[in-house]
Parts: C-alpha cells; structure tokens; sequence
C-alpha cells in the first residue's frame, strides 16, 4: 500500500502554502471579515505544523477537538464560590469552543497540503459538528438558567441545539440529493435547476447581521455571548434579556430556513459534486 507520505508535494515558504491551502475557500473569505481574518490565523498555525510538527495530522487536530469538547461539557459540574469565579469559567468554556473553529479550519489545511484526506477524518469532522451545537447550546442554557429563568427556556435552547445541527448538515444533504438526482434519469417534479435561477441581490447589514449571529455559530454567536455573559457582572438582568432574546430570534430564523427557506429554494443543484468534507 503507498503510503500518504509519497502524495505530499513540500511547500517551501508560507505564501505558497497559503495561497494552496486557501483556495477553496477565497469566495466565502470574500463575504465574511472576521471568517476571513480566522482563515488566515488558522493558516499561520497549520504552516508551523506542517514545517515544524510533522506528526501533527489533521485527524490529530480533530481527535484534539473532541477532548476538549469533552472539557468544556464535563466542566459545567464544577461549583464556583462566586459570582465572579461563575462568569470568568463560562467565559473560559466559550474561548474553547471557540478554538474548535480555528481546529476546523487547521485539520483541512493540513489534510490539503499534506494530500493526505482520509475517511476517517471525514468522520471525526463530521463527529465533531454533530456534538458542537448540542454542547454549545447546553452549556449556554446550563449558565443563564441559574439566574431565575424559567426551565422552559432551557427547553427551547436544547430545541435550537438541535435545529442549528440540522442546519450544519444540509450542505451534506444537498449534496447527497444532487449526487443523487445526477445519476437518476428521471427528475424529482419539485427538481430546480439552481443554476438557471437570477442571482439575487445581497441582503442589507441588518439582515445579514441577524444571519451571522443566527446561524454563523463559530463566530459571531460566541462573542455575542462572551458580551452576553460578562454583562452578568455589572447588569444580571440584561445578560439575561441578551440570552433569551438570541434563543428567541435564532429559533425563528432558523426554523424558517430549515423548514421553509432552505427546502423551497436551496435544496437542489443539478450538477452537484459527490458528498466530500472533513479535513477539507
């Protein structure tokens, strides 16, 4: 069996790495500032691996973020003294979920450069977005629900866990589905040709705004609540107001792309790759 190590074409210096390693993702750069600013962070750090860490694989990366995804979870057992000891481990838990999306980003890079993408690591990313949401949103509701909140509020953040997972995972789905459509004769009646459709304008800095805390999870709805959180120290009632009203809106906005939006007008494509992600 060849080993992956004859695949791996050696960059000889960090512009070269990073124009390869960022090429599939330059259009989404283009429309996400702090993304693009996470990418190239991310890069810095997989070009240290990559030269200097050799051992380190883009599953290593993957495995790391299930380790600390298990942290983050386990640590909501501990039992702080103070109100100010609560708040700075909260902030802490959020900072490591936080360095999952930098992982993310590190495990495709590597995987690229190395042209060592395997099934395997397929599975772990796909292992990790499963469990991220969920635990995520159960640590959130975990830390606000000791403030007073009634217990139904707890409910509906599980509830958006779990329809924010859903919507991580239609980009798997359409293309399981165009894969599909693509090799079958005989078209679906409620089949649109995406292509074929006009492009549609960008929406303005309020709606896209709403659409980066909702649903771009790795970023902007963790410095939400990082803000969210730290407020607890001086206003507990507005961190609170700031908790329930983002579960409130996201669910809306999310339940609307998931079982609306994102049906209706993006589920297919007709010459849609076969499925592929996961150190990607």
């Amino acid at each position: 069996m060849q080993e992956n190590t004859a695949r791996i074409e050696k960059f000889n210096d960090y512009g070269t790495f990073r124009d390869y390693v960022l090429a599939p993702k330059k259009s989404k750069m283009e429309g996400d500032r702090i993304y693009r600013y996470e990418r190239h962070f991310a890069t810095r750090i997989s070009w240290f691996f990559y030269n200097y860490l050799p051992f380190i694989s883009g599953n290593t990366i993957s495995i790391w973020s299930l380790v600390v995804l298990a942290a983050v979870l386990f640590s909501i057992l501990l039992e702080p003294v103070s109100l100010s000891q609560h708040v700075w481990l909260q902030v802490m838990r959020l900072v490591l979920l936080y360095s999952i999306t930098i992982n993310d980003k590190i495990d495709g890079n590597l995987a690229r450069a190395r042209r060592n993408e395997t099934q395997f690591g397929m599975y772990l990313d796909g292992v990790v977005h499963f469990f991220y949401p969920i635990i995520f949103y159960f640590v959130i509701a975990s830390f606000f629900i000791t403030f007073g909140i009634p217990g139904y509020w707890f409910m509906l953040t599980i509830a958006l866990a779990l329809i924010t997972q859903q919507h991580l995972f239609f980009r798997e789905t359409k293309i399981a589905i165009g894969h599909f459509i693509s090799l079958n004769p005989i078209k679906p009646i409620d089949f649109i040709d995406r292509d074929t459709l006009p492009a549609k304008s960008r929406p303005n800095i309020v709606f896209r705004l709403v659409d980066y805390l909702t649903f771009m999870l790795y970023a902007w709805a963790i410095f939400y609540y990082i803000v969210a959180t730290l407020l607890i120290l001086h206003e507990i009632e507005w961190g609170v107001y700031l908790f329930m009203g983002h579960v409130a809106v996201a669910l809306l906005v999310n339940s609307y792309k998931v079982f609306y939006s994102y049906p209706k007008y993006k589920l297919f494509k007709s010459d849609s790759p076969v499925a592929g992600g996961g150190n990607v």
